[in-house]
């Protein structure tokens, strides 16, 4: 049985809640990642996904594809997934037992598997959004400049301290070099409690190249994944 969710109502609807801690934006289960970039909310508080969507196919594709469906396909090349985890988002799982909510990294278990039960569909995606001292951003390394599956994609989202120079909490999360999209603490580690200099940008590049063990395929070697990890993590960070 084939179930059309197109006509649900508030299916396709980006709101945002504010919350004692900041702003959430919830997104329905049918909204498209063109839907993404054309919403002023998410490309200012949730910059990383905005980029991520824009990375996704070509215009027809992001068109009708669905942020939602990108997470259920759970494929660790999938361009969104990195920018999720970097914002800490959350899924809602819905079934005629109830609703459950798991974080991304709990969500999705293994290659192209997730928790997603037989009978349930996701009807909620919840990102926190950037506040005044925080910033994030998405990059991607792929073959051609559109329509290309990542060789490596990153995304990084730095809270500062009230100083605003200090880094007080950091989340970077790196694609295409594992069985899944994976966070990688110890680069974040590397930036906690210090400046973001050159010196800082180049111990968390080389801790996040050091962290995965990134196979061979037909877009790139283990080797140049590997070397290309240092590099485009310190891309994301001097942005």
């Amino acid at each position: 049985t084939l179930i059309d969710l197109s006509r649900t109502p508030g299916a396709a609807a980006v709101t945002i809640e504010r919350t004692a801690t900041g702003q959430v934006a919830h997104l329905g289960p049918m909204v498209t990642h063109a839907g993404v970039v054309s919403s002023p909310a998410l490309v200012d508080g949730a910059l990383p996904l905005a980029q991520a969507c824009l990375e996704v196919g070509s215009p027809q594709l992001r068109n009708a594809a669905t942020v939602v469906g990108n997470i259920v396909t759970a494929s660790p090349a999938n361009d969104t997934i990195s920018a999720l985890l970097a914002l800490g988002a959350s899924v809602t799982l819905t079934s005629s037992r109830g609703s459950r909510t798991l974080s991304i990294e709990d969500f999705i278990t293994g290659f192209r598997t997730t928790q997603l039960a037989a009978d349930e569909m996701i009807t909620d995606l919840a990102v926190p959004l950037l506040g005044d001292r925080s910033r994030g951003i998405y990059v991607n390394l792929g073959n051609r400049s559109a329509q290309a599956i990542s060789v490596v994609h990153a995304a990084v989202v730095v809270h500062f301290a009230a100083d605003g120079s200090t880094v007080e909490s950091a989340r970077v999360a790196l694609g295409s070099v594992a069985s899944t999209v994976v966070l990688v603490a110890e680069s974040a580690d590397a930036l906690v409690g210090r400046q973001l200099d050159e010196s800082t940008i180049a111990a968390a590049g080389a801790r996040a190249a050091a962290a995965v063990t990134p196979i061979s395929d037909v877009r790139a070697t283990a080797q140049y994944r590997g070397d290309t990890v240092e590099v485009v993590v310190g891309r994301a960070l001097h942005s």
